[in-house]
């Protein structure tokens, strides 16, 4: 059975007559005619009762019932080749945090659109406990964290390193240059990354017995209160790209710490092709803009 056949039937059934079913399709009677034949073969019943001497035709009950069968399977078959016609998309759901969206992948966005047309984007911004349970469940295709996997299903890749600065905002005066002596740590924002070096490093650098002003998991918390007030936080680079009129960048001496970036995903991910044209785009970009 074909569309052709079908759509035969269906004009005889709007115009009850082989003659004006025949005239819409440009065709003759004997034409339709043995298409009608050809469907009812096919089908092993018999749609139509036609009387000879009477151009009118009448439905069997078989040929009622085959009314709405017809009408779907043409409907079917309309979708279908809609659907051929569809340009192509992989579809990719990136998991990340919200710092990182915010830094380093909205900014990208619209340039990794314009290059990448047949790829569509889904972000999904969560914790950063969250996202290797995302890749994991395949709920995410790729995650982009501040850290490494140690999900031995999953693989990742270091796409960049961006160095932490000590940021204040413009109306506090630092030099370009400062060391650990400049920087009170009553007035500090502290930023916990989920580093233990960190951690030590900054216990040997400040008094682990003094507790800071605001102790946060999230950078872009830091910086309406840091727009405000005379407080300091150390922070990746990129803060200082976004908000270049309100903060000011300082080099810490004693700071030798990045703000890594790692790609993860399922070991031999069905979209691997796609997943690495986005961790190339971004290293590419990333490594451009610092």
């Amino acid at each position: 059975m074909n569309s052709e056949l079908v759509e035969t039937f269906l004009k005889i059934v709007k115009y009850r007559q082989i003659s004006l079913a025949a005239d819409a399709l440009f065709i003759t009677q004997a034409g339709v005619s043995n298409r009608l034949n050809k469907l009812e073969k096919h089908l092993g019943v018999k749609l139509i009762n036609r009387v000879k001497g009477h151009a009118q035709i009448t439905l069997t009950e078989y040929g009622k019932k085959f009314i709405p069968l017809a009408k779907q399977y043409l409907s079917i078959i309309e979708s279908a080749n809609e659907l051929k016609n569809e340009p192509h998309y992989d579809r990719i759901t990136i998991a990340t945090t919200f710092d990182i969206c915010g830094l380093y992948i909205s900014p990208l966005v619209k340039f990794f659109n314009l290059s990448n047309p047949e790829i569509r984007l889904n972000i999904k911004c969560t914790d950063r406990e969250n996202i290797d349970r995302l890749v994991n469940e395949m709920q995410a295709d790729i995650g982009i964290q501040p850290f490494d996997t140690n999900n031995p299903k999953l693989s990742s890749t270091k796409i960049f390193g961006d160095h932490l600065v000590v940021v204040t905002s413009g109306n506090k005066l630092l030099p370009d240059n400062i060391s650990v002596e400049n920087l009170d740590k009553r007035n500090e924002i502290f930023i916990d990354y989920n580093n233990d070096k960190y951690k030590v490093w900054h216990n040997v650098c400040w008094d682990s017995t003094i507790t800071p002003a605001i102790t946060t998991n999230t950078v872009m918390n830091t910086i309406p209160t840091l727009l405000s007030s005379d407080q300091w936080a150390i922070v990746p680079s990129q803060i200082t790209n976004l908000y270049k009129e309100s903060l000011n960048m300082h080099h810490l001496t004693e700071l030798k710490f990045e703000y890594p970036i790692y790609a993860i995903q399922l070991k031999n991910s069905v979209k691997s092709s796609p997943i690495r044209q986005i961790v190339s785009l971004m290293r590419f970009y990333l490594a451009r803009s610092f």
